[in-house]
Parts: C-alpha cells; structure tokens; sequence
C-alpha cells in the first residue's frame, strides 16, 4: 500500500502543468475566458468585471488549482479537463492584466485579459493615444505613411495606417515606437535617432559636414538585433510578466529595435518627475518627415520630455548624442486635414506599466542554488546602486540594471529589473546570460568563434569585438573581425545561438558587454547578464555579480590574440564610483 500511495504520489509531482488556450490578437497573446452569465468572450469592448464569474478555457485542467489575475489569487472551480470557473479579482490600475493558472508548485503558460477598470491614471488612455496618431497623422500629408503607439512594456495600443501604407510600414512604425519606449528613463531620453547614433561602425558617426573615420565602434554594437520577441521565461512571477516584441501577428519575430529617425519616448510629469509611458513611432515614409511628425505629436503637449538638467542632454565621450533633430516642417511638405478613423489596424486602448522587481525568480538550477541566485543578483543590485550613470541625469545619478542568471541549458533562474531601468534591458540580459553559458561551454560550435578554443570563458564583449565589420575596431580599412559570419547569421535567424542545434531557450545573440560565465571549482555552472546603462558601467557590475564565481585563471578570452590582436573581457569605467 506504501509502495502503491509513493506511486501516486510520484505521477502527481510528475503531472505536466496546465496550458492556457490563447490567441493573439492585435499584437498582444490573450487567454481566452468567456462570461459565465452570458456565455460571451471577454473582450476590449466587453472586458472582465471585478467580482464577476468567468470562466478560462485550459488543456489538463487540475482537480485543485488556483487562477492568478496580475498578482492577486482567486480559487479555481474545475468545470472539466479544459474549463476552469473563477472570481474576478480586483485589479487596480490597468485595462491589461496577466492570467495563468497554479497547481501546486507548476503554473501554466501566461496570457493577457481584458479587465473593466478606470486605470492608472499615469498611463496613457485611449482617449490620449487616439489624440497622439491623430496629430502625428496630420503633420504629414503622405498616403504611405503608418503610425504606432506603445506603452512602455512595448504593448501595441494603436496601429493606424493611411491608405497606401505597407504592413512593412506599420511593423517599422511598431519598431521605432518600441525603441523610444525601451531606450529612455525618467531621467533622459532616447529616441530612434539617438540609437542609431550609438550603435554604428564608428563613434561619432558623423559631425556637420563630414564623417569621420577611424573612430571606434559606436557601445551598442548589433542592437538592431535584439528585442525580436523570442521566448525569455515561462515562469514569471505573478503580474510580472514581460510581453515579447512579436510583430503584430504574432506568428513571427518582431523587427528588433530600429535605428532610423521617427521614435520617440511619451513622458507624463509626475509629482516633481517624469516618468516613460510609452513610444510613438512614424515610418513608411522619408526618414525625417517621420521625425517631424513625431515631433510635432508631442511638443507642447504633456507628453514631451521635460527641460532636462545641466548639460541639457546626455554626453558620451564628450559628444551630445542627438535627440529629436527634424522639428520644423521640411521643405516640400504640407499638413493633412483628413483623418480616417476607419484605417485603425489596432484601434486605441490604453496602456499599462511595465514590470520591476523580481520578474523571475529566484530559483535553483541544476548547478545554482537559489541562495546563490539571489546573493549573485544581490550584490549586482548593490554595486549598480554605487556606480556612476552615463545615460541619465543629472551628472553623478546612479545606474539602474537589469540583472539575468541562466543555468547550463539557457533556464533564467533569476530575472530582476531594478525601478526604471530601461526595458530593452530585459531581453538583453535575459540573453547575455545565456550566451555566455554556450559560447564558453566545451559543446561550442568551433566554427562559431574560429581561433577561441571550446572551453575558454568568453564574454559578450569577446563576441562583439570579434563580430565587428573592422577588426580591431576603430581601423577602417582591416578586414572583417573573425566572428563576422556569426553576427550575419544572427541577423539572418532570429531567436538563435550560433550553430547551437534549436531549442526554445534561446533569444538570439547580443553583441556588446555587459555579462560573465559563472564557474565553481573550474567548472562552468551557468551565465550572468547585465544591462541598463554605458556598456562600461555594465561590465564594472557584472564583475561584483560575478564575485566567488569567476573563470579559472588562465582560461579566459583576453589570454588570446587573434591576428596580433588581444581579445578583451571586461572594461571598467573611469572612477566608477565617483
């Protein structure tokens, strides 16, 4: 009898975890839950009330289980195999909420629901994101032009294409948004143009009048290559998950982050502050016509940046980095009076913020306590509250990270986002994490780092240096960097790592700093990723994260030249502190 209740108790532990039914629909994954007074679908137009029975349809439905709504819990009433009946909680703040359903110590896969509520009044309304593409549609009078909006979690909350606009144009629009939201703080601003800036062959990429050359490459080497929307974590926290950047079918990956004028951030004053609620993005159009209109969506409105304090911008190597460049009307251009409500791909809805805090985790791996998840993150957190920032302001603010721990088979065990750190920070780190753990590993691909030898640790500074159309950087006329043919793979297959055979956790590669392989007793246990400021800043805390887990002596990537060139590890900042 022992032996028979151990046995059942063993296939219990053992039962799969529940699958939500979903559908994706206007660039969001949405459970589906019906009404159980009406039968009817919860959607935009008729969303869940607090209080009100709903019922969410599920594969393998346990017999006990509970539904989480955001971060709040309601018992769950199994109907069937494939239906469970619950409570509404009250959800306060937000018209988007995340459901999944637990069981014991698994949970579901996470979806969006439609919730009733008057919303946090920091996020932008859908009265105010249809304000926001009428006046960015009327500063351009161009038939090809498509407009997007985003919250700052990346959430579509408007699509709006004028008649001869492409869906090319409205997935770019999408981008841009996205990459104004991701970029900027509530301390500075990022747009598109900014992005670009840091991220070409050479910094600076050009002054009035003439391009230099010989100059290193721009920090954020492959950005464009990031945030594509691949699978970062099944097993986020309650009310705590991270929407990916799928396009808006959701059937394929998203365009990553756009390096062309046309996005900007949405700011909303707050107490003596300014907080990010989202992005606007205009393409489909002449590059600077899209900035223009961008510009003219939000100046003198509540959504502009504030006056930012001394120096007025934000420098890099003594350079100001460009914001928004194209604000008066360009030549040839003329306004448009007409306005087609009926051209709305996704129709306005309002936004929600964007996650901190634990996302994931902590959790234990294979090789990782969660003891030690947490103290590696922990002492990340610590030194990032110490460092000096190089993208926010005023001069002498700290850094805020994203900090990612992932076993030997890409798992995040820990995924923390500390408040405003910038949000294209968590797919990066999410990734660096991972990548670290591959390319170090004994099982790589030689063909993937020709002349590292499988084994030695390597950093995502090692793997950017080398993947650089100059090599070394900042010499125009050198040949391509030996890891060249990795960077045009990744930029040719999202949500891949190199010649590692598929697998779901993997989200692409990041090409500049910010990470560490993790060791214990010279062994490879799993990988840290950094990101959240200066690529500097990020490595300097890496490196506390990374304490009591660093790679054997000797076995590191800057112990090796290729072509007469030492390949680097880390780089620390000036007086980081200080």
């Amino acid at each position: 009898m022992r032996a028979v209740l151990l046995l059942a108790a063993a296939a219990a532990l053992a039962a799969p975890p529940p699958v939500l039914k979903t559908e994706y629909r206007d660039g969001l994954e949405r459970a589906l839950v019906r009404h159980a007074d009406t039968g009817a679908p919860v959607t935009e137009g008729d969303p869940a009330r607090p209080g009100e029975l709903l019922i969410l349809a599920a594969a393998g439905v346990p017999e006990r289980c509970e539904v989480w709504v955001g971060e709040h819990a309601a018992a769950g009433e199994r109907l069937s195999d494939e239906e469970i009946q619950f409570a509404m909680p009250a959800v306060a703040g937000t018209a988007f909420a995340d459901v999944s359903i637990q069981a014991g110590e698994t949970r579901s896969n996470i979806a969006g629901i439609d919730v009733q509520n008057a919303g946090d009044p920091v996020q932008l309304s859908a009265a105010e994101v249809a304000g926001l593409v009428e006046r960015a549609a009327a500063a351009i009078a161009d038939p090809r032009m498509a407009i997007a909006v985003v919250d700052r979690a990346g959430r579509p909350l408007a699509v709006y294409r004028k008649p001869q606009a492409t869906a090319d144009a409205m997935a770019t629009a999408l981008s841009l948004a996205r990459t104004g939201a991701f970029f900027s703080n509530n301390q500075a601003p990022l747009s598109s143009r900014t992005v670009r800036a840091i991220s070409r062959e050479n910094f600076p990429d050009q002054f009035p009048g003439w391009r230099p050359i010989n100059t290193p490459a721009a920090a954020l080497f492959g950005i464009e290559n990031t945030n594509r929307g691949c699978f970062l974590a099944g097993n986020y926290q309650p009310g705590r998950a991270v929407p990916p950047a799928r396009d808006l079918s959701g059937e394929g990956a998203g365009r990553g982050i756009a390096t062309i004028p046309g996005g900007t951030p949405l700011y909303r004053a707050v107490g003596e502050g300014q907080e990010v609620i989202g992005g606007l993005g205009v393409a489909g159009i002449d590059e600077n016509h899209a900035e223009f209109a961008v510009a003219a969506a939000t100046a003198g409105t509540p959504f502009f940046v504030q006056v930012l304090p001394p120096p007025f911008a934000v420098y890099i190597d003594g350079i100001r980095l460009p914001f928004l460049t194209q604000t008066t009307r360009p030549a040839g251009t003329q306004a448009d009076a007409v306005f087609n409500a009926a051209l709305y791909a996704v129709a306005p809805r309002g936004g929600a913020p964007a996650p901190d805090g634990w996302l994931v985790g902590p959790n234990a791996g294979t090789q990782l306590t969660r003891e030690e998840v947490t103290r590696i993150v922990e002492n990340a957190v610590a030194r990032a509250n110490r460092t000096r920032a190089q993208i926010r302001l005023p001069l002498g603010s700290r850094t805020r990270m994203v900090i990612s721990v992932s076993d030997l088979e890409g798992t995040i065990l820990g995924l923390f986002r500390m408040p405003d750190a910038t949000v294209f920070s968590i797919d990066v780190a999410a990734t660096k994490s991972r990548n670290v753990v591959y390319f170090s590993g004994r099982g790589v691909n030689p063909q993937d780092l020709p002349g590292v030898p499988p084994g030695t640790a390597v950093t995502n500074r090692t793997i950017g240096f080398g993947s650089q159309l100059y090599f070394p950087s900042g010499i125009n006329r050198s040949a391509p960097g030996p890891f060249r043919e990795l960077y045009l793979r990744d930029l040719a297959n999202p949500c891949t790592q190199g010649s590692e055979p598929t697998h779901r956790n993997q989200s692409g590669i990041v090409f500049f700093p910010g990470s560490a392989p993790l060791y214990r007793g010279g062994q490879l246990i799993g990988g840290l990723g950094v990101s959240g400021d200066g690529v500097e800043q990020d490595d300097y805390v890496t490196a506390a994260g990374a304490q009591g887990f660093e790679a054997p002596d000797g076995s590191r990537a800057d112990q090796i030249f290729i072509r007469d060139v030492r390949l680097p590890y880390w780089k620390f900042p000036r007086n980081p502190e200080q």
